[in-house]
């Protein structure tokens, strides 16, 4: 498979995988290598995990709120038994949920991932959840401090 990539005038790359070509902006290249390092090693998942917490402690109610609607029900209790310690995180996001949501998340996560969450599983929750706070940054949806978008460069 030959593999290319090329950036344009106006700062766009495009990236063709043999005869499949897609054009990706500087907040989704950053974000793909993110992935890409993520899967190979680079990044452990508590590394992600802990950049995942750190957006969504920093986001706006509105941006929690969407991403209470637009993520994996999943991804979000992966999120959760991660954070189970985490007072700062579980009221983020519980705070976000109506009663009858948090209690039936809370019933999930106790009986869900009792015993843990499967390692395949949590690459693929916390990818897929980056995945979704960066569409919902780009939207202008989730805003978190100081910021107008979600942060996606993993170099910080």
């Amino acid at each position: 498979m030959k593999i290319s990539a090329r950036r344009d005038s106006g700062g766009r790359f495009t990236v063709a995988f043999d005869d499949l070509r897609i054009t990706l902006d500087d907040a989704e290249v950053r974000l793909l290598l993110a992935k890409l390092k993520e899967v190979a090693g680079s990044i452990p998942p508590a590394e992600s995990h802990r950049r995942l917490v750190a957006q969504i402690k920093a986001a706006n109610d509105p941006g929690i709120q969407a991403l209470l609607r637009t993520a994996a029900e999943d991804d979000l209790l992966v999120l959760l038994k991660l954070g189970e310690r985490d007072i700062g995180l579980r009221a983020k996001l519980y705070g976000n949920m109506s009663p009858r949501a948090r209690a039936m998340f809370q019933e999930d996560l106790a009986f869900k991932f009792k015993d843990g969450v499967p390692k395949g599983q949590l690459a693929l929750s916390l990818a897929r959840l980056h995945r979704t706070l960066a569409a919902l940054g780009r939207d202008g949806v989730f805003t978190v401090a100081h910021s107008t978008t979600v942060a996606t460069d993993d170099h910080a």
